[in-house]
C-alpha cells in the first residue's frame, strides 16, 4: 500500500515525501526578516534573494531605454532640509569600500554615500532613483575637465563605473558629452575669424580645378593607396604622426600590447589602423584607458599609469568639423570603432574549459591571463573594426600539462590559454 504524504495543515498531497518536506515549510514561522522593508520569510536563501532587489536602483523612465532627468519630489525634499553629517566611514576610500561590500554584494558601488554637495549623505543608488539629470550633469563635467581633490576624484570615477552598467543612463551621459564636444567645435569656428567654412573651402577647390595645367584624375582612391601618401607628406600642417609608444610620454599603459600596432609579419594579423592608434590610447573620454593615476611601483618609485576601462565597447571621437589653423590630419577621418571581447574582465562570465578531460572540479573556471597579443580587423555589416581580446587560461590543465611535461598550446609561461 503506498504511503499517503499529507500536510497535516492544510490537508495538501504529494508523491514523495522530499515534496512534502519542502511545502511544510510554507507553514513555519517566518523568522528571516528583511532589513530594509520588513518583510519576513522563511527560509534564509529566500531572505538573500529578496535583499537582491533593494540592491538594484529603481531609475524611472522617460520613454523606453531612457532615464527620466527630471528630480523628484524627494530629491527637492533633500535640497531643501538642513545639510545632513556625513559619516566618516565615507570620507575614507579603503573604508568606504568595504563598507559599501558588506551591504550590497554585487552591487556595491550603488551603497557608495556622497560627500558632498547638495547631495550629501544620499548613496549613488538613491541618486540614480531621484535625479539622473544632475547625475548625468556631474559625470559630463567630470569626464570633460576632470578633478584635482583625490577623495572626489574616487568618487566620481565609482560614480561613473556604477552609472555606466545602466544604459538608460548612459545614453543620456554620451549624448551630453557628443553634445559638449560639437558645441566647443562650433564656438572654436565662429571665434575664429582665419577660419574658412564649407562654401568658401569648396570654391577654392573649384578654383583650382578650373585653373590647373595638370590633368586631374577622377579615379577612386583606395586606403591602401592612401595612407603612404599622407604618411609621407613633410608639411608641419598636415604630416602624419608617429604614433609614440606606451613609453614615450612617461605614462605606463597597462594592458597594451606591443603586437597590437606593430604586428610581426607572421602573424598574419593587420594590427591597429594607424587612424585609431592615438584616440586608443591617449583620448579619455572614447579610448581604453582611464585618466593617469600615480602608485608606486616595486622599485619605490611614483610612477604614472592608466588602466583600462571596464568596458568591451568603443566608438571613435567625432571628426572634425571646422578648419583652425592649418588642415586637419586626414586620418581623422578614417577612424574605426574597436570591440574588446572580455568575458571574464568585464562581463565576469564564468566560463567552464573546453577541454573534456579538464580535472577542474565543479565551480571552477577559466581565470584571466593578460590579452592576447594581436588585434584583428572584422569586416561588419555596417563598418570595419578593430578586434582586441583577453586571454584565459585553465589552471588546473596547466598543472595536468605541467606534470606530464607537455608544452604544446601553451603561451610563453606554461599555461593553457584561450582567447
Amino acid at each position: 500500500m503506498d504511503r499517503v504524504n499529507k500536510c497535516s495543515v492544510c490537508d495538501k498531497v504529494f508523491t514523495e515525501k522530499s515534496n512534502l518536506t519542502r511545502h511544510m515549510k510554507i507553514h513555519a514561522p517566518k523568522e528571516n526578516q528583511c532589513d530594509v522593508c520588513g518583510k519576513s520569510f522563511t527560509t534564509k536563501p529566500q531572505l538573500n534573494n529578496h535583499i537582491k532587489l533593494h540592491q538594484y536602483p529603481s531609475i524611472p523612465l522617460y520613454r523606453q531605454g531612457e532615464a527620466r532627468l527630471q528630480c523628484t519630489d524627494a530629491a527637492r525634499a533633500v535640497t531643501e532640509a538642513p545639510r545632513k553629517v556625513v559619516d566618516p566611514t565615507w570620507l575614507d576610500p579603503v573604508k568606504a569600500e568595504a563598507a559599501a561590500k558588506t551591504l550590497g554584494g554585487e552591487m556595491w558601488k550603488g551603497q557608495l554615500v556622497l560627500t558632498w554637495g547638495k547631495y550629501a549623505g544620499q548613496s549613488f543608488r538613491w541618486l540614480l532613483e531621484n535625479d539622473v539629470g544632475w547625475v548625468v550633469w556631474l559625470l559630463a563635467e567630470y569626464c570633460k575637465k576632470g578633478e584635482k581633490a583625490e577623495l572626489l576624484q574616487w568618487q566620481k570615477e565609482r560614480m561613473l563605473e556604477y552609472a555606466r552598467q545602466f544604459p538608460s543612463v548612459t545614453c543620456h551621459l554620451e549624448k551630453r558629452l557628443g553634445k559638449q564636444t560639437s558645441q566647443k567645435a562650433d564656438s572654436e569656428l565662429h571665434q575664429d575669424l582665419s577660419c574658412a567654412t564649407d562654401a568658401e573651402l569648396l570654391a577654392v577647390a573649384e578654383s583650382y580645378l578650373d585653373t590647373s595645367e595638370v590633368a586631374v584624375s577622377t579615379k577612386l582612391t583606395t586606403w591602401g593607396e592612401l595612407t603612404p601618401a599622407v604618411c609621407q607628406d613633410t608639411r608641419p600642417e598636415t604630416s602624419c604622426p608617429a604614433p609614440t609608444s606606451a613609453s614615450d610620454s612617461g605614462i605606463i599603459l597597462e594592458g597594451w600590447q606591443k603586437y597590437w600596432e606593430n604586428p610581426p609579419a607572421a602573424s598574419q594579423a593587420l594590427g591597429i589602423a594607424l587612424p585609431n592608434i592615438k584616440w586608443l590610447k591617449s583620448n579619455e573620454t572614447f579610448g581604453l584607458f582611464e585618466r593617469a593615476s600615480k602608485y608606486k611601483n616595486a622599485k619605490g618609485e611614483i610612477v604614472e599609469r592608466k588602466l583600462l576601462k571596464d568596458r568591451m565597447e568603443f566608438h571613435p571621437p567625432p571628426p572634425p568639423v571646422s578648419v583652425k589653423g592649418g588642415v586637419p590630419n586626414m586620418l581623422a577621418f578614417f577612424t574605426t570603432p574597436a570591440f574588446f571581447w572580455r568575458p571574464v574582465g568585464v562581463m565576469q562570465a564564468m566560463i567552464r574549459c573546453p577541454n573534456a578531460n579538464c580535472p577542474a572540479p565543479l565551480g571552477e573556471y577559466l581565470q584571466k591571463k593578460g590579452f592576447g597579443s594581436y588585434a584583428r580587423q572584422v569586416c561588419g555589416v555596417q563598418y570595419n573594426y578593430t578586434l582586441l581580446t583577453e586571454k584565459l587560461i585553465c589552471p588546473h590543465c596547466q598543472k595536468t600539462r605541467q606534470a606530464q611535461g607537455d608544452a604544446e598550446d601553451e603561451d610563453e609561461d606554461g599555461h593553457m590559454q584561450y582567447t
